[in-house]
């Protein structure tokens, strides 16, 4: 009778080789096709006009222009051709220009008056840059909510991100980096975080963002 299966360990520890090789080959050969590994959390905004509105009502004595600078970015995120998230962002400087001559309290009423198909809302429930005064560390708190203008201004969507922290390991001495500069990137990194929501994108790239330093 003729023997198919070999007893010999070397031949069950190639095999095992060739296995985890072949395994390893696709995994890279599937990350050079499409490195984007997390799917994005809602795609309801795909070929929508949507207007970015970001609020932070008990910051704006310490930071009053975090709201707009943070939708702003977000926005940009949102429109990039490589993000490839098909979506039409409402004008930033369009959506400023009618804030500021309206009062509003509701996301439903600015996607209205912007006569938008969706509203993407972020209550700002913390930004800061500072940890005491010779530190820095960025940290905030944000709720991301999608409303539906054309389906009567539902909520169609909410997501309570964990805190984002920048650096996430500890602070920095406040006298290596310019403030303005660092709390620039912090803003990007929270956008970042807000943006991926809705596009697909590589893990690997918000890891990157996280243990980046200015230099």
């Amino acid at each position: 009778m003729t023997r198919i299966f070999s007893t010999r360990p070397a031949f069950w520890l190639s095999l095992c080789l060739l296995c985890v090789t072949g395994c390893s080959a696709m995994s890279t050969i599937a990350y050079i096709i499409d490195p984007n590994d997390t799917p994005a959390a809602f795609k309801g905004l795909e070929d929508k006009k949507t207007v970015v509105v970001c609020r932070a009502e008990s910051l704006e004595y310490s930071d009053p222009l975090i709201g707009r600078e943070l939708a702003g970015v977000i926005g940009r995120k949102l429109s990039l051709e490589k993000n490839k998230s098909k979506v039409n962002v409402i004008d930033d400087q369009k959506l400023a220009d009618w804030t500021d001559r309206n009062d509003w309290s509701d996301y439903r009423a600015v996607g209205k008056a912007m006569k938008s198909d969706m509203v993407v809302g972020v209550d700002i429930e913390r930004f800061t840059i500072r940890q005491g005064p010779t530190l820095l560390q960025g940290q905030a708190d944000v709720r991301i909510s999608v409303y539906d203008i054309k389906d009567g201004g539902k909520k169609v969507c909410e997501y309570k991100p964990a805190t984002i922290k920048f650096p996430p390991q500890a602070p920095i001495p406040a006298g290596e980096r310019q403030e303005a500069d660092f709390r620039r990137q912090f803003i990007d990194i929270v956008a970042e975080n807000v943006a991926h929501h809705f596009y697909a994108y590589n893990s690997r790239d918000l890891h990157a963002l996280d243990s980046t330093v200015l230099k």
